[in-house]
């Protein structure tokens, strides 16, 4: 059997101990509530290290009166893990008992409109998430965790600023706050020095911050469906991130140097106002992915034949009139998507291409007859 078990509400509360005894409280009868999609993280599906770490939840308490890092350490040991997902809830129960055990908190899909301050009294919390909910206001007792909290879900709340102490969450490692009504980012957020997924797409976010170059632990950072009109120079600081969402914003062009982003396996820029790509675009060696869909370019640069790791090259829904003959030069090319372009032509040397699976050319200014007549239009 699993060492953990996750605790849910019914209509009388059943809280197991370890001994075997069960104790009860009253709550609200369980309502039902369609969740919305992806709240959040969903820190059941996190990886098995974190699983085996939780347990049953229990009201066992350490030492009252230890902080050292020992109690918290025989506190994460016998950790509680409280899932109360769709309850319908307008208000969190108590949760004094569990004050030094308490380490995963999941609170998504309820009625919430803030959170209690005894939150912020937990010794152990690292795990935080209240997607979905009705929260207008950042909620001050997550600021209260900053020696503790490792991952924060906000996603799907009504969130309009984040404040600048966010900074003291210095052990933070995931921040998910998507489809809120964020217009900025605090020049704080720079102090998150742990920080390796940030997801705050969804928002009106019409720039970001220089300091954003100073999140040096990023792996992930997703902006989509904001209002971003450009990027910082310092972007190009982010020396391990791997992936980059972009698409739907406003962007018009892409900063000039991109040296140093040579981690970077996934960029997504689809749905901008993009006419061109920088030359510095063949510093980013490791690139896999890179989708260009519906933006304005004419053409690409040559430099672009010097991605040798890229293996899904997006271009449908620009404005390219001519294909670039280096694009030959890409050894793991396996899908191309020229479609709904105005290009007159495919380069011979692009068509014949032995690691092209797909090649996509609908919608063009040619007939198939162009084709070599190896190559299948679709």
């Amino acid at each position: 059997a699993h060492a953990h078990a996750h605790a849910h509400f019914r209509d009388e509360l059943d809280v197991k101990h370890r001994g075997g005894g069960v104790s009860h409280m009253r709550e609200a009868p369980a309502g039902s509530k369609k969740s919305r999609q992806d709240n959040g993280y969903n820190f059941k599906d996190e990886d098995e290290d974190d699983a085996k770490r939780k347990r049953e939840w229990r009201p066992s308490v350490g030492p009252s009166s230890s902080n050292s890092s020992s109690s918290r350490a025989r506190a994460r040991a016998h950790g509680t893990s409280v899932t109360l997902k769709g309850r319908r809830l307008s208000h969190v129960p108590d949760i004094s008992a569990f004050t030094h055990t308490l380490q995963s908190l999941d609170l998504r899909d309820n009625q919430l409109v803030s959170l209690p301050a005894s939150i912020g009294r937990c010794r152990v919390l690292e795990e935080v998430n209240v997607g979905g909910n009705l929260l207008k206001v950042f909620p001050a007792c997550i600021i209260a965790l900053e020696g503790t909290i490792v991952k924060l879900g906000l996603n799907d709340n009504h969130i309009a600023i984040l404040p600048s102490e966010i900074g003291r969450l210095t052990q933070l490692k995931r921040l998910a706050i998507d489809r809120n009504a964020l217009t900025s980012l605090p020049d704080t957020i720079r102090l998150l020095s742990k920080l390796e997924i940030c997801q705050a797409s969804g928002n009106q976010l019409t720039s970001l911050p220089d300091s954003i170059g100073q999140l040096t632990a990023l792996r992930t950072l997703s902006l989509d469906g904001n209002s971003l009109m450009s990027l910082p120079e310092s972007i190009k600081n982010l020396g391990l991130l791997q992936g980059l969402w972009l698409g739907e914003n406003d962007l018009q062009r892409l900063p000039s140097d991109l040296k140093g982003l040579d981690s970077l396996k996934s960029l997504h820029l689809q749905r901008n106002m993009l006419c061109s790509l920088p030359r510095s675009i063949k510093l980013l060696s490791c690139l896999k992915t890179l989708d260009l869909f519906g933006n304005r370019i004419q053409s690409l640069p040559s430099e672009i034949g010097s991605l040798t790791q890229l293996k899904t090259l997006t271009l449908q829904k620009n404005r390219l009139r001519v294909l670039q003959p280096t694009l030959a030069n890409l050894p793991k090319l396996e899908y191309l998507n020229v479609g709904w372009n105005d290009l007159e032509s495919i380069p011979r040397e692009v068509s014949d291409m032995r690691s092209l699976k797909n090649l996509i050319v609908n919608n063009n200014n040619f007939g198939i007859e162009t084709f070599h007549p190896d190559v299948k239009r679709q």
